[in-house]
């Protein structure tokens, strides 16, 4: 993790200006959830965020079942408003 901290994520996605959704297990213990919301965080720039923290780990979120549920929810919003702006 040493190797990889200086190409932190919060730097990255402070200037995303597009839509961002984290996802994160509150039971991780690879990745501790204090990092989703560190990133949630520094997204200010983002057009819309979202932060869904689950009871799962690491490896099994995609068991969770609002893992696919807020992904569709989130994927729905952003098409709407795409077609919002293409017929506005």
């Amino acid at each position: 993790q040493d190797l990889i901290a200086p190409l932190g994520t919060c730097d990255g996605i402070r200037s995303y200006r597009g839509p961002v959704l984290i996802l994160h297990g509150q039971q991780d213990w690879i990745v501790p959830p204090e990092n989703a919301k560190r990133n949630y965080e520094a997204a200010v720039n983002a057009d819309e965020r979202e932060l869904v923290e689950m009871f799962a780990g690491h490896n099994d979120c995609a068991g969770a079942p609002q893992y696919w549920l807020k992904q569709k929810q989130f994927l729905q919003r952003i098409m709407k408003r795409c077609k919002e702006i293409k017929l506005g």
